[in-house]
């Protein structure tokens, strides 16, 4: 069954609103299946000055991908430094696990999360007396062989590296025979920073330079193959961590089913195959203070690799790149020009009303 669009662009130099009404092809997996050739209308806004187009990258929003994970890193900075604030002192301490005692760095890491081996590890520190409170903050590394280690902020001034690698060593899986001499029972263990003359910024972005970062040796493949199943942070916290305000009651409905259900290998491999078509209108204000306003358009069927293709319309980025025409339609004409084909759309916006200028 077809079903008629409506879709409108902002444009700059006509002062009527003229919508251009066009008919899906059909539908297409569950959803019209439609093409760039369609969209090409624009409206006016009385206070813009000029217009242009945008083609961004959709990114796979995974913390293992070397483009998403500074974004999302950065962002987690941010609210880190806050919950920080609350700590009276803090120290970072390393963490790692003795790889003999597991056939696999995967099964290591499954015992560490599923024993709660920080938790007990915290538990442990405090009952010695040696923290301030039992609230901390963690990064998961991993060494090049593929053994996950950890970076755990905790709020303490001292910790006497004899008690931290005894608590520790309480981790040991009980059906081992007794280590060797001179040996960690679980893994070594050491305070890694003792002090943050930053105070809580510092150790924040101290903490956070695991997350904005790939390896350079890449990631375990025994992590990649995972993701959809079974996930594996790369950060965590303990309860009542981060103050959020509480959460609305969840409906009793059927949780949807996550569209990125896939391993992290997949996500990346798809990081940058669609890309988002944006208008961005200058605006000026009554303060002759010039503005300006993004308005998303369309997802579309098309990577980041037109981004090369474009250069003489754009500017070269590895997220975003500008087509410096001021109308819908030319936008459209080079986007499948470069293409070599009418470029499908994936998701688009409803249009029909002039875009509010920004306040």
């Amino acid at each position: 069954m077809h079903r008629e669009v409506t879709l409108a662009f902002p444009h700059d130099d006509r002062n009527s609103q003229e919508p251009f009404k066009t008919e899906a092809i059909g539908p297409a997996e569950g959803g019209a299946d439609t093409s760039l050739e369609y969209l090409q209308n624009v409206v006016t806004e009385p206070t813009q000055l000029s217009t242009r187009y945008e083609l961004a990258k959709c990114g796979c929003d995974c913390w293992y991908c070397d483009d998403c994970c500074e974004r999302k890193g950065y962002n987690l900075r941010k609210e880190l430094i806050g919950a920080l604030d609350s700590f009276q002192n803090l120290l970072m301490i390393t963490l790692t696990v003795d790889p003999e005692l597991f056939d696999s760095h995967e099964e290591a890491y499954f015992y560490l999360r599923e024993n709660r081996c920080i938790s007990v590890l915290m538990q442990g520190l405090d009952r010695l007396g040696h923290l301030n409170s039992r609230q901390y903050f963690y990064v998961l590394e991993f060494q090049e062989s593929g053994n996950p280690h950890y970076h755990l902020l905790v709020d303490a001034s001292r910790i006497p590296h004899e008690d931290l690698l005894a608590e520790w060593s309480k981790n040991r899986p009980p059906d081992k025979p007794a280590p060797e001499l001179n040996r960690p029972p679980f893994g070594l263990v050491w305070i890694s920073k003792r002090h943050f003359a930053g105070g809580a910024l510092h150790a924040a972005r101290y903490a956070t330079k695991y997350l904005v970062k790939v390896p350079e040796y890449g990631w375990p493949e025994w992590v990649l193959k995972l993701g959809s199943d079974k996930r594996v942070p790369r950060y965590g916290a303990s309860r009542k961590f981060w103050n959020r305000p509480k959460q609305e009651r969840k409906s009793r409905r059927r949780a949807r089913v996550r569209s990125n259900s896939v391993s992290y290998g997949l996500r990346l491999e798809q990081c940058g195959s669609t890309t988002n078509l944006f208008g961005v209108t200058r605006f000026v204000m009554p303060d002759e203070e010039v503005k300006e306003q993004r308005q998303w358009i369309a997802r579309l069927a098309v990577s980041t690799d037109i981004f090369q293709v474009l250069d003489e319309f754009c500017e070269i980025g590895s997220r975003r790149a500008a087509i410096w025409v001021n109308q819908g339609h030319k936008a459209i004409e080079e986007i499948n020009k470069a293409a070599g084909r009418p470029v499908q759309v994936l998701a688009m916006a409803k249009f029909g009303a002039k875009p509010n200028a920004p306040s």
